[in-house]
């Protein structure tokens, strides 16, 4: 088994003190790293896990309908980003004010991160409307962040996402980073055969990748800062976080057990409608 750096010792599920409405019970785990690091697949087994194991959970790809056509798709997610609720507007707007600010390449560029972030906005806003069951995440609030800054112009500054993620809204949410050698991470990409990542580009260089590897670590970092933050506004106790390696001696299935045993997925509640 590879190994695990969990941020701390797993103290369990608490009810918020003094917010008998509000429970710290895990809505969504979200998968952090590179592309190809392992994120989909080890996903898909911690799916295919819990449900074996009686639990009411959903893929966020399925709430996004990745399956679908492109123009199915698209239609889709632009169907959930207009139907969030009014109080989403000044978060999509922050993010927009964000992303202008640090710069893109082309406006083509510009407006994808913008529309992939307010898709992953409206999926968490809307699905805790909903607050059925768990969702697996695999590219979710972390990622979109990495990919503003992966092609940024002006400035990859992390400081002013903070803002973002504390409107968002963290305290449901549990973390896995998955890391690997870059080299393996590469020929993981280089056996794709459909362009899933602008990763898989064959002009990006080592340079490139360092830089992706950068803001990734600089990114876990500051998740753990705006984690540490958040437990202290809901007074929780419950580890948020996560860190595996994916070598290939690292089985998708057993990564998946560890990370149902750290976050006692299984164990959880069922939600509560308040």
């Amino acid at each position: 088994m590879g190994a695990i750096s969990p941020v701390a010792n797993n103290e369990g599920y608490v009810r918020i003190s003094g917010k008998p409405d509000l429970m710290d019970r895990t809505r969504f785990v979200e998968f952090v790293g590179l592309p190809g690091v392992g994120k989909s697949t080890v996903a898909r087994e911690l799916v295919a896990l819990l449900r074996a194991r009686n639990c009411v959970v959903v893929a966020s790809t399925d709430l996004t309908r990745e399956d679908a056509t492109f123009l199915l798709r698209t239609f889709y997610r632009l169907k959930l980003i207009a139907s969030a609720s009014p109080s989403t507007i000044p978060l999509y707007c922050r993010i927009a004010a964000n992303v202008i600010a640090q710069g893109q390449h082309t406006l083509l560029d510009l407006m994808k991160v913008i529309y992939n972030f307010w898709t992953v906005v409206a999926m968490l806003t809307t699905y805790r409307r909903h607050n059925r069951g768990l969702v697996i995440v695999d590219q979710g609030i972390a990622q979109a962040i990495w990919s503003v800054h992966l092609t940024a112009t002006k400035t990859k500054r992390l400081e002013g996402w903070n803002l973002v993620a504390k409107a968002i809204g963290l305290h449901d949410i549990r973390f896995v980073v998955l890391q690997a050698d870059t080299d393996l991470v590469k020929a993981r990409l280089g056996q794709r055969c459909e362009t899933t990542s602008r990763m898989q580009s064959a002009s990006r260089s080592d340079c490139s990748w360092h830089e992706a590897e950068t803001i990734r670590r600089r990114l876990v970092i500051a998740m753990q800062e705006w984690l540490e933050t958040d437990k202290e506004l809901y007074e929780t106790k419950t580890d948020r976080l996560i860190v595996l390696r994916t070598d290939d001696q690292n089985k998708p299935a057993e990564l998946a057990a560890e990370i149902e045993k750290f976050f006692l997925l299984a164990e959880h509640p069922e939600p509560t409608h308040v």
